[in-house]
Parts: structure tokens; C-alpha cells; sequence
């Protein structure tokens, strides 16, 4: 009889054993952490079966594994930088593009309007107005690129350990539409699909967590 105690409780130490590295495991990925609690919090160690079956119904795909963040060299300054590329918003037609660009002292969010106008002009008096999901939330952006009739607009913050709050908000927030106002008050308007608005978020906080790894660079 004791025998078989003995071996009962074996077993269950194993159990809890494996239970305790699933755990751990879970803990890793930041997509599934509130997942792994609830599901530790109702399941006992012996029902391994549904663990298991819970196991393979999750996507382990990390947010970083998600985003395709490039890493390139540039090739004034020769210092590393990230980048998503030129991605299409307002519907994809490329009348918009947006690429969100990060080195170890900028993050950038170059703007290219090509909306079949010659000559659209942005200067340092131009604006970037965004509105936020709520509709009720706006963000008013300076433009920091120089004098331009290409149709480039560009809204920069600095790359800092503690992300600067609006920053922080285009990360958590999403962007319904976007409004750059150029010489002469000449407003282009970007409605951002749902999709978009996914993608756009998406972008800037993979972008924004990943530039931290270029304060460490020299």
C-alpha cells in the first residue's frame, strides 16, 4: 500500500513538474501571458490531455516574429537603422505611402502624397492632424522635413530610452485618419481601412520597441 503511495506521488510530482516548465514557457510570450493564467488557474495537473490539445491551438507567433521590420546600413551616416519600407494607406491605391524609419537618435514617419497633383508642397509650417479610434482624441504633428515640393512629409521623434507620450499613443492607439495640410492650406485626408488602422499600430509599436536596440549601438 505504501508502495503505491509512494508512486502516486511520484507521478504527480512529475506532473506538476511539467506543469511548472509549461508555465515558464508561457510566461515567454507576452501574446499568450493572460491566456497561460487562466488556463493554469482552471486546469488540474492530471488533465495533461487538454493541456496538450490547448497547447496546439495557439498560433506561437510573436509580435516581433509578426512584424517585418527591416534592418539596414545607411548609407550617408553608415550607422544601422530600422525600417518597415513603404506600405500603402487610404486604400492601397499608392496615392499614400507611409515608411517608419528609426536610427539610434530619430524615429521617422516619412509621408510621400502622390495624389496626381504636381508640385504637392509641405514646408515647416505644414501639419499632420491624427485622429484616434473614439473620434474624439486628435494628434497635431509639425512637419520636420525641409522645404519640398515631392509631396514629402515627415514627423519625427526623438529615439530615447522612456518613449515620448505621443509617440506611446500611436503605438496603443489606433489611427482612424490622417490629415496633411500643405502650403495654401491644401489638405490631403487619409481614411485608414480597418486593416490599416491594424497594420499602422502594428508598425509603430514593433518599431518603437526594436529602435531601443540601437541606444546600445556606439
Amino acid at each position: 500500500m505504501q508502495l503505491v503511495i509512494v508512486a502516486q506521488s511520484k507521478a504527480l510530482k512529475r506532473e506538476y513538474f511539467f506543469v511548472d516548465e509549461l508555465r515558464n514557457y508561457f510566461n515567454k510570450l507576452s501574446v499568450l501571458f493572460s491566456a497561460a493564467n487562466a488556463i493554469f488557474i482552471v486546469i488540474k495537473p492530471r488533465n495533461m490531455k487538454v493541456i496538450f490539445a490547448l497547447l496546439l491551438s495557439f498560433p506561437f507567433i510573436s509580435l516581433a516574429q509578426d512584424c517585418a521590420i527591416k534592418k539596414q546600413v545607411d548609407p550617408y551616416s553608415k550607422e544601422a537603422k530600422l525600417t518597415t519600407g513603404f506600405f500603402n494607406l487610404g486604400g492601397g491605391m499608392g496615392r499614400v505611402s507611409l515608411s517608419i524609419d528609426a536610427n539610434k537618435t530619430d524615429i521617422e514617419f516619412i509621408f510621400s502624397v502622390n495624389d496626381g497633383r504636381e508640385g504637392k508642397c509641405f514646408d515647416n509650417n505644414s501639419i499632420a492632424v491624427l485622429l484616434y479610434e473614439g473620434g474624439k482624441l486628435k494628434g497635431n504633428f509639425k512637419n520636420s522635413s525641409t522645404m519640398n515640393c515631392e509631396g514629402l512629409f515627415t514627423i519625427t521623434f526623438r529615439n530615447v530610452a522612456t518613449t515620448p507620450t505621443a509617440l506611446k499613443n500611436l503605438a496603443v492607439k489606433k489611427v482612424l485618419s490622417i490629415k496633411l495640410q500643405g502650403n495654401n492650406k491644401d489638405v490631403t485626408e487619409i481614411i485608414l481601412k480597418e486593416e490599416e488602422q491594424a497594420l499602422f499600430q502594428k508598425f509603430v509599436s514593433c518599431l518603437t520597441d526594436e529602435s531601443k536596440t540601437l541606444l546600445k549601438t556606439p
